[in-house]
């Protein structure tokens, strides 16, 4: 039957004001009926009443409160029966349950019965025993009577009368047979009719309706048994991981990657692509690296695209971790390869809020603890005892780091095909692997260049060996106030006039060759979008970024070197990062030697600064000239 548009758009409406109806009379009732049974819970005390933080917080999602041994005995009273996103910590005095939208639920530790895991309860079922059941009583009450009720007051007589008969709506109860013979007795005889059988069930309900009338006098005073189900809104426990920063800051999330604790300092990156360039970045060597993009993983991994030979990061935090690799050229899922290189991640965790502490507060050192790792002689560990092993971990400043990611034998990269018009290298560079990406050297070999690259324990005499005509200095991790060796190297090679290029670490290693300070950035640049401005040309520049120290050095005009009284001449700041005008590359006018803080190289990343690699071959070109036109002027004298 067709019922006309407007009829049945009203039967709709109808039947949902029904439903919704039956919903609400059906809450109540549960409400009522549970609040003559449960008292009401303690309320939770002041923070520091509380007692030390055993552990938590921890997010959770608070399903419900039944009565124990009854899981579908549900309490509704007290806002007990509230389903809500929660905080849970437990402290010496107790369970707080801090819950959002609803009244926080406060468990003294003398009323904790127990605790236990189990795959549903109260309607809610996850599976793999992922929800915690604590079994507590709530405490007695006193008792609160009702005051009595005062005295009617005596009707008044109308004007000229006595008073009428008091009116009622009441039916008269019907005179049964045993009432007119109770009237009939003598008052105080000791006969009594004899009592009826009583009905079965006839107990039950006398106790129902003295309790009902106890409970309209007063409120319930005896303890009664509870249960409270909590279920982590992340992940079931054998799956849960814990991030702790050092300053006690803790998220619960999903174990991603290999299980187990890594601990090192906590950085953000904000480039939407190119995590897995990202991962095997030598420069990240002991870092936790927290992705700002919230989809990571979706274009899986590939053997080639790494930037190394293994992923260099202590940790990984993402936030929405892709669930299957969607690439033609994937070969794994980026899980899989996190597991197989015992890399400890978490997911599923705030990373938004992460970057904001850590931009407010700078970067520091942090923890990833999941499986075993969460648990010490059978018992969780706790909140302290894992910022404890966090601020155990050395700290980034005066790291020296170069030599644990740099290369253990000199090898080369040959320039590209087609790209040496004569059959020879436009070039020979000699690279000193600081934590090198294997993009750099292949920059070079694209213009025509030879690139030796060598450790970074090398000496000016292994460097001299190979007659270079520039030397350039990757990138790397660690503190450049710590890398001694490599600024003595440096040196060497701007006394010998040697055409120098540096990146990133090599930046701040020739600002220290010169005599210039380095210091530590709050929470530093990694990105592939941070705008440069190229101080010669004028041009605006989008670059990748990864560093946490930069180079003090005067922003406006020339200044001297200070090393040694000067002895390495004028130098001036080449390029600025335009978001906090930090020093972002140095060039020195008396030497042929220059530098940028970002890569150029752009892997992953934009492709603004290649030049920097053309104006490196110009500078060794123009350089081989002058000393051909030196030599040839001296075969002239002599």
């Amino acid at each position: 039957m067709n019922l006309p548009q407007p009829v049945a758009v009203g039967i709709w409406v109808v039947l949902g004001v029904v439903l919704l109806t039956l919903v609400l009379v059906g809450r109540r009732r549960l409400v009522r009926r549970s609040a003559g049974v449960v008292p009401t819970p303690p309320a939770a005390p002041a923070e520091a009443a509380r007692g030390a933080v055993l552990l938590g917080p921890l997010d959770a999602l608070y399903v419900s409160s039944t009565l124990a041994g009854d899981w579908l005995a549900r309490v509704g009273a007290h806002g007990l029966g509230d389903r809500s996103q929660a905080q849970v910590t437990v402290h010496d005095g107790g369970l707080h349950v801090a819950r959002s939208g609803a009244p926080d639920v406060w468990v003294p530790a003398a009323a904790v019965g127990g605790a236990a895991l189990t795959p549903g309860m109260a309607g809610k079922f996850v599976g793999k025993e992922a929800i915690v059941v604590v079994t507590w009583t709530v405490p007695a009450e006193p008792a609160r009577h009702r005051p009595p009720a005062p005295p009617r007051p005596r009707r008044r007589a109308p004007p000229g009368g006595r008073p009428g008969p008091r009116r009622t709506n009441r039916r008269r109860p019907r005179r049964t047979r045993r009432r007119r013979l109770a009237r009939a007795t003598t008052r105080g005889a000791e006969r009594r009719l004899p009592r009826r059988p009583r009905r079965p069930g006839a107990d039950a309900r006398e106790r129902g309706t003295r309790h009902r009338r106890e409970r309209r006098g007063s409120t319930v005073t005896a303890p009664v048994n509870t249960a409270t189900t909590l279920t982590s809104a992340t992940a079931p426990p054998a799956d849960r991981a814990l991030i702790v920063l050092e300053d006690g800051t803790v998220q619960t999330g999903r174990a991603y990657g290999a299980r187990g604790t890594t601990v090192g300092e906590i950085v953000f990156n904000t480039g939407m692509t190119g995590y897995q360039e990202t991962l095997t970045d030598p420069s990240y060597h002991r870092q936790i690296v927290v992705m700002t993009a919230p989809h990571i993983g979706n274009t899986g991994v590939n053997d080639e695209d790494p930037e190394s030979g293994k992923i260099w990061v202590a940790g990984y935090v993402v936030r929405d971790a892709a669930r299957r690799a969607s690439s033609w050229r994937a070969q794994r899922t980026l899980d899989e390869e996190l597991a197989a290189q015992g890399v400890v991640g978490i997911s599923d965790v705030d990373t938004r809020a992460l970057t904001r502490h850590l931009r407010e507060l700078g970067v520091m050192r942090a923890g990833i603890f999941s499986g075993d790792a969460l648990v010490r002689d059978g018992y969780p560990r706790t909140v302290e005892d894992l910022v404890a092993e966090v601020q155990a971990a050395p700290a980034m400043a005066g790291a020296d780091l170069a030599r644990e990611v740099s290369t253990d034998e000199a090898y080369v990269v040959e320039p590209f095909e087609g790209t040496t018009p004569d059959g020879e290298p436009v070039a020979t560079v000699v690279a000193v692997d600081l934590g090198i990406k294997s993009m750099t050297p292949q920059r070079l070999a694209q213009r025509g260049v030879r690139v030796h690259v060598v450790p970074a324990a090398s000496t000016i005499a292994d460097i001299e060996a190979y007659a270079p005509d520039g030397v350039f200095f990757s990138n790397g991790p660690g503190d450049p106030g710590a890398a001694t060796h490599e600024v003595e190297l440096l040196r060497g090679v701007l006394d010998r006039g040697t055409p120098f290029f540096g990146i990133c670490f090599g930046n701040q290693i020739l600002g220290r060759a010169l005599g210039y300070g380095t210091y530590k950035l709050a929470y530093g640049h990694r990105g592939i979008n941070q705008p440069v401005m190229d101080r010669r040309t004028g041009k605006v520049e989008v670059t990748a970024h990864n560093h946490g120290f930069a180079v003090d050095a005067p922003l406006d005009g020339e200044s001297v070197a200070p090393h040694d009284g000067g002895r390495y001449g004028r130098v001036v700041v080449s390029h600025v990062g335009l978001n906090d005008q930090v020093v972002e590359g140095l060039e020195c006018l008396d030497l042929p030697a220059f530098s940028v803080q970002y890569h150029p190289e752009a892997a992953a990343g934009p492709h603004d600064a290649a030049y920097l690699f053309d104006r490196f071959v110009e500078l060794m070109a123009s350089r081989r000239a002058e000393r051909s036109a030196a030599a040839d002027q001296n075969t002239k004298e002599s």
